[in-house]
């Protein structure tokens, strides 16, 4: 009842009967004032929110892919289910490019590291004709090796490991 006194949000979903999603985003404020103005347009457009849960984490997650969160053609899909997987598994992907763009900037860093501890061993290579073996000399050549072998050599950073040299 206080929070009927102080919030216009409260009254507004009383009004219209939807204290279902009242309950939600009273126990999830946060969310509450993240999309309101989301969930005002959406109403606004005739969309019925049948699953308020489901349909504020698709709104979550066009936020973070970027998408604009005041149009309703985002905001009011047909298939709420389909869309709300579909653009799950576009920010799985834009997280997993991302983290996989850090450990290359991180591994581009370690480079001088890398230099320094293993230098001594560039140039070494050896072969009995048909097979060639030689040092690994760069960090990129590492990502290479484990990206191409399906091995961790890169991912565990053997490149910065005292005690390993890569052949």
């Amino acid at each position: 009842i206080p929070t009927l006194l102080t919030d216009s949000r409260v009254e507004t979903l009383l009004k219209a009967g939807r204290t279902d999603h009242l309950h939600y985003f009273l126990g999830n404020k946060r969310t509450f004032e993240e999309l309101w103005q989301s969930y005002k347009i959406a109403v606004r457009n005739g969309y019925e929110i049948a699953d308020i849960s489901l349909w504020s984490d698709y709104v979550d997650t066009l936020r973070r892919l970027g998408k604009d969160i005041h149009n309703p053609k985002y905001l009011c899909p047909t298939d709420l289910k389909g869309e709300h997987d579909r653009r799950h598994e576009e920010l799985l992907r834009l997280r997993e490019r991302e983290e996989i763009e850090q450990k290359q900037k991180k591994a581009m860093e370690d480079e001088k590291r890398f230099k320094e501890l293993k230098s001594k061993f560039f140039g070494i290579h050896f072969t009995d004709g048909t097979i060639q073996v030689h040092v690994l000399e760069s960090v990129r050549e590492h990502l290479e090796e484990g990206a191409t072998m399906h091995h961790c050599v890169f991912s565990n950073e053997y490149y910065l490991k005292e005690d390993s040299l890569i052949l």
